[in-house]
């Protein structure tokens, strides 16, 4: 009898079929990447001949999962998140791209790496779209890479170039370090940073959820017709029952919205109490609101015509304490209306004015001390000299007792004259 037969193993049949191809390298065409982003594997077809390559991995940068970590008895841990340790770096194939494929001793196929059939075709692209500032591949793109440098770029628009500075871009979108200079420059349309537990600044053009079950962010237009430009920092705090959190105060420049029109601020619109701000659109915006977010304490606006408006209808107090400060204030009408008392505590006061009243009525006015005590004290004086010479021409009898009368009467007169003229001596006079 002779010996039994066996049928060929799995490797056995694998080796015998790319037998043709161990011991050397091979350029393969990758032809299928239904499974690339799911299994990470593609197909390729072998250069110059029609023999095809399935479900091999794609080649990878890195991928490591750590093992589980181990008990002090030497069993594996089970609350050990090796996942949540793991690294990659890794690139999507696409139709086309060309591989470099290797065979181990069963003849198993690997993708080793990736090469190019001709490096300096994108050359050739970046000079065809000169007149748009090229592909962003070489000179006519303004790019030169030296030993050393990485330059990164995705399908879909994404960029990471390590040269001499870091350049991170997505479409018009970039973030640039430079070393040379010590900045780092963001240029957007929009730029959104979300901090703590629920704040947020947006810089740029204003886009806002109209509706609650929106799911992207609707451009806002101003009152010029384009989107509107804003600087806007809402500070919020965190709430288990009111999503988005609790605003707790506003800063707001350049083309402010109302919040609850989200239309341009108009503030006579928005604050009836500023009646006085009445330009057509709001430039700054401060606000306060109380411990609920619900009520707005304090306001503060600038319109765009520079007319400035402060409301705080809750407010108990309002304080400048400059004790050091010289105080300047130029306007043209000045109107105080103080619903309680008006204080004014001052070593020195002087006011100047062509006719000064107190009340609402004509006869109400204040005299103007200079003039008056000096007219006064005259007056008294002539009076004085009057009542002496009527004392005199009352010299008979039955008109002594008034003759009396008359001379105490110029004895006052002549000093309450003297009094004045003595306070006047203390006064500074002013015009």
């Amino acid at each position: 009898m002779g010996r039994l037969r066996t049928t060929p193993g799995f490797h056995e049949k694998q080796r015998n079929q790319h037998r043709a191809f161990f011991s050397s390298i091979h350029r393969a065409t990758v032809t299928d990447t239904a499974s690339a982003s799911t299994k990470g594997t593609v197909s390729a077809e072998i250069e110059g001949t029609d023999f095809q390559l399935t479900n091999m991995l794609a080649p990878l940068m890195s991928l490591s999962i750590p093992p589980q970590g181990r008990n002090t008895d030497g069993t594996v841990n089970k609350d050990d998140d090796n996942g949540a340790k793991a690294a990659w770096g890794r690139y999507i194939p696409q139709v086309g791209d060309v591989l470099l494929v290797g065979f181990d001793t069963n003849g198993e196929p690997y993708a080793l790496g990736y090469h190019a059939l001709y490096y300096q075709a994108l050359d050739v692209k970046d000079k065809e779209a000169e007149a748009r500032g090229g592909i962003g591949w070489g000179v006519e793109s303004g790019v030169k890479l030296e030993p050393g440098d990485w330059d990164f770029m995705s399908r879909r628009g994404s960029r990471l170039m390590l040269t001499d500075k870091v350049h991170l871009s997505s479409g018009p979108h970039s973030f640039i370090l430079d070393q040379s200079t010590g900045t780092a420059t963001l240029g957007t349309t929009l730029s959104i940073t979300q901090y703590g537990e629920a704040s947020k600044e947006s810089q740029g053009a204003v886009q806002r959820f109209l509706l609650p079950t929106d799911t992207s962010e609707t451009a806002i237009y101003g009152i010029f017709g384009s989107i509107a430009q804003e600087s806007t920092n809402v500070i919020k705090r965190g709430s288990l029952v009111t999503p988005g959190g609790i605003e707790m105060a506003r800063t707001s420049m350049g083309e402010v919205i109302d919040e609850l029109t989200y239309l341009p601020m108009v503030p006579v619109i928005t604050y009836p109490a500023l009646n006085t701000i009445v330009g057509t659109g709001t430039r700054i915006f401060r606000s306060v609101k109380d411990p609920l977010g619900a009520t707005e304490l304090f306001t503060e606006v600038v319109d765009d015509l520079g007319n400035y408006g402060v409301s705080a209808t809750l407010s108990t107090g309002f304080q400048w304490n400059t004790p050091l400060a010289t105080w300047t204030v130029l306007n043209a009408i000045t109107d105080w209306t103080s619903s309680a008392e008006f204080k004014v505590t001052t070593l020195s006061a002087s006011l100047s004015a062509a006719q000064v009243s107190l009340g609402t009525g004509a006869s109400e006015f204040l005299i103007k001390g200079t003039t008056f005590i000096p007219a006064l004290s005259t007056t008294l004086t002539n009076s004085a000299l009057q009542c002496t010479s009527l004392a005199a021409a009352c010299a008979s009898p039955p008109l002594s007792a008034l003759a009396s009368g008359f001379t105490a009467l110029a004895l006052e007169f002549t000093a309450l004259s003297l009094q004045l003229t003595s306070f006047l001596s203390t006064v500074t006079k002013t015009a």
